[in-house]
């Protein structure tokens, strides 16, 4: 036991907790991988999407600078210069379809527009008095008080008569005090069409699907794939269109899905190592304990046999010497002493015999001679070859032989050694209650030999194992009484080479039945 658990230990520190550490290593850098992979995506995606915004943007800015620089120059001259320049300005190649310029209380508003365009005059007006333009010039007045330009976009939506519109707000000059505003309106599906698509395509390439989509309802209005999905790795607002989003996937699938899959093809992956490494480690473990356990029992195997062959021994040399010396007058004792002895050298015999059919056995040398034999006889000459040493040890014997022959194919020797060893057994584990017996029968096709004893019995979680080559049914009277544990072992391969079976009925405290069915010969 000592050297069992120094190899459980071993197998603790030296396997286990390496490999255990080893795993759980894999699986936190796999961890580590995969976070670093999907931030790397994510930043990625994030990038792409600031190209599309900062495209409009530059756009954008380069009008307002364009615009900016044309009335500013103009209005060193007339009012007339101004208004050509406003007008030389629509005519650029844009998406802006009119120019508004307004003060902050709407005081003085003016509105150009390009040619063949309808938009309403008074429909612009009045949406600069909506709250979210309104919130727009605020916004802007404080930034140009502190001297930073820029500009702010504002989504309109469309009705029956009037179209989506986006306002771009902007302060026109910077003199002391409140700044007048200017802005540009850009019909919203041109801007979408002709400024966000083209960027779109260029930046998602075949690698990446990127979607335009209202912020309210998730309702696509654009996309660089056919499919208008509404499914994203990552979504940005889209600047130039408050109200709409930019998404972005890749082509193939979405990548935190394609990591997602593949973490835990690893994760399978590892537990299947694992659990590889531990049923391997466990059955070397076994493999090992069950080694020892069959040393043990070798061991034990050897004094048990020691011991019941220095029996029969020291019993024949008594006798023999006791003859030898010409003690013995009479010769009716004579006779008793000389048969005592013949009984003992056949126990001896039929120990040894079963240690060399063991060995055979293991070595799988062990042959049969079949022929078509009597059960009954077989039966018969055993009891009348161990009646002496039944009735010697104090056991009542009942015999049942059935009334016709027993005819089957088998080795009578063998199955004499067999039946011997079952014999034994009753008799070595039946301390009280001395009785034995010993029944043959047939039932259709199949012969019956019952060999019944009233011992200690055997539990039932014992009863498979019994026949397993030095197993040994624990309990003190079983320790006390000596024994090789290879007698059932051997009975049971004897038994399956006359392609028979064995039936154990037993209850502890009660007795065991030993019942042997052999096909009836054809």
């Amino acid at each position: 036991m000592h050297s069992l658990r120094k190899i459980r230990a071993f197998f603790i520190f030296i396997v286990l907790v390496p490999s255990v550490f080893i795993i759980v290593y894999q699986f936190l850098s796999l961890a580590e991988h995969k976070n670093l992979i999907e931030d790397t995506y994510r930043e990625q995606l994030k990038t792409i999407l600031y190209s599309v915004n900062q495209n409009t943007r530059n756009i954008i800015e380069s009008w307002i600078a364009l615009y900016r620089r044309s009335v500013t120059i103009a209005g060193r001259q007339s009012a007339e210069e101004v208004q050509k320049a406003i007008d030389d300005f629509l005519t650029i190649d844009s998406e802006i379809v009119a120019v508004i310029r307004f003060d902050r209380n709407l005081d003085y508003f003016e509105f150009n527009r390009k040619e063949a365009t309808h938009i309403d005059r008074d429909f612009i007006f009045q949406q600069l008095k909506n709250e979210n333009i309104k919130a727009s010039l605020r916004k802007l007045a404080q930034l140009h008080e502190k001297q930073f330009l820029t500009f702010e976009p504002v989504y309109v939506a469309g009705d029956s008569a009037h179209e989506s519109l986006i306002f771009i707000l902007f302060t026109r000059e910077m003199p002391k005090g409140a700044p007048d505003y200017a802005g540009f309106i850009l019909p919203a599906n041109a801007v979408i069409e002709n400024m966000l698509a083209p960027e779109m395509r260029r930046v998602a390439g075949s690698d990446f699907v990127l979607t335009c989509f209202q912020s309210e309802d998730s309702r696509p209005v654009y996309s660089t794939d056919d499919q208008l999905s509404n499914v994203f790795d990552l979504t940005n607002k889209l600047w130039i269109m408050p109200g709409f989003q930019l998404g972005i996937r890749l082509e193939i699938a979405e990548l935190p899905g394609l990591l997602r899959e593949q973490f835990q093809r690893t994760v399978w992956f590892l537990a299947f190592l694992s659990s590889i490494l531990v049923v391997a480690a466990f059955l070397i473990y076994r493999t090992i304990r069950k080694e020892i356990y069959l040393a043990q029992l070798k061991s034990d195997f050897i004094s048990n046999v020691s011991h019941e062959l220095k029996t029969p021994l020291a019993l024949i040399r008594m006798f023999a010497e006791t003859l030898e010396l010409g003690r013995l007058q009479d010769e009716k004792q004579k006779q008793e002493y000389y048969e005592i002895i013949g009984h003992e050298t056949e126990r001896l015999s039929h120990k040894v015999n079963n240690i060399l059919n063991f060995s055979r056995m293991e070595a799988e040398k062990k042959t049969y001679s079949f022929q078509r034999i009597d059960l009954n006889e077989i039966i018969t000459k055993l009891i009348h070859n161990y009646a002496y040493h039944i009735e010697n040890n104090g056991f009542k014997l009942e015999k049942d032989i059935a009334p016709a022959p027993l005819i089957m194919h088998g080795d009578s020797d063998a199955l004499i050694e067999a039946f011997i060893n079952v014999v034994d057994n009753a008799m070595k584990y039946s301390k009280e209650e001395k009785f034995l017996r010993i029944s043959t029968s047939q039932r259709e096709k199949h012969i019956i030999v019952t060999i019944e004893d009233h011992g200690i019995g055997i539990h039932k979680e014992h009863q498979k194992r019994i026949f397993e080559k030095f197993y040994r049914v624990s309990g003190a009277l079983i320790h006390e009484t000596k024994g090789s544990g290879l007698g059932l072992s051997l009975v049971q391969h004897i038994i399956d080479a006359h392609k028979g079976f064995i039936e154990v009925k037993s209850e502890p405290a009660k007795g065991t039945i030993f019942r042997f069915i052999f096909p009836v010969a054809d």
